[in-house]
């Protein structure tokens, strides 16, 4: 049964796209952030119906990222699954300075009107089956800190729904995990965790790699350390588990301005 995707889901899932991916190069620093460090993420994914993936990303290269940067968008990034995951799966997502900037008209609304948005929308809606947003909060205290000038290429994710009131016990081992995951050839990692759109449980970590050769070097080396390291009993905190490997599309994103 094929899913009905509403014109303002589509429109507040195009609007994503005004905001920085998480291969974005940030600089975090460790530790808890404080309650004005933190970074509030909108993540949308998309699913492209089968065959359509040239179709999209032209799409989305040719009329969705010059429109948003004439509506004034400078930053925006898309990921894509890489063999493993479901085929043709985006992954767009960037952080929201403040919730009240969601009240104000967005970047294709400024680019295109709203007759311009509805014809937009009712184009990329013929390319794709389902669509999904929700709010993320990136977590840098259980991440690792990318070199700077780091661009990002592949990433191994890693989804995590953690069973209710055992988010400390499993924050506690994925913070002992990234202790080993720094040892490894890994260039960094990203961490962020549901808000709102989704189970507040569920976390996502995305450790990055540049090839697939690297995450095999990864897994060898990721393997041995957690096999003689004494990490935390995971049992019964973790209640489901989800990996896929995602590539980072530059030709659907908007570079962030140099800091």
């Amino acid at each position: 049964m094929r899913r009905h995707i509403s014109a303002t889901t589509l429109i507040f899932g195009l609007c994503t796209l005004t905001m920085a991916t998480l291969a974005t190069n940030l600089s975090f620093s460790q530790g808890e952030p404080s309650p004005q460090e933190i970074q509030l993420t909108r993540m949308t994914t998309v699913q492209v119906k089968p065959g359509m993936g040239a179709e999209f990303e032209d799409f989305v290269k040719t009329v969705v990222i010059p429109a948003l940067r004439k509506g004034g968008a400078t930053e925006s990034g898309a990921w894509k699954t890489a063999i493993f995951g479901e085929a043709d799966h985006y992954v767009m997502t960037g952080p929201i300075a403040s919730i009240a900037e969601l009240d104000e008209p967005n970047p294709l609304v400024k680019a295109l009107g709203q007759e311009g948005l509805a014809s937009l929308t009712a184009k990329i809606q013929k390319l794709i089956t389902s669509m999904s947003i929700s709010m993320v909060r990136m977590r840098p205290d259980l991440g690792i800190n990318l070199e700077p000038g780091y661009e990002p290429k592949m990433g191994w994710q890693v989804k995590a729904s953690i069973a209710p009131g055992r988010n400390a016990d499993f924050e506690k081992a994925i913070t002992s995990v990234m202790e080993l995951v720094k040892k490894s050839n890994a260039k960094g990692a990203y961490a962020a965790q549901t808000v709102i759109g989704g189970n507040p449980n569920d976390y996502y970590i995305l450790v990055l790699l540049d090839s697939f050769t690297d995450m095999e070097e990864y897994m060898q080396s990721i393997s041995k350390e957690m096999a003689q390291a004494k990490l935390p009993d995971m049992t019964g905190v973790v209640t489901e588990m989800e990996y896929k490997m995602y590539s980072y599309m530059p030709e659907l994103s908007i570079q962030a301005p140099a800091q």
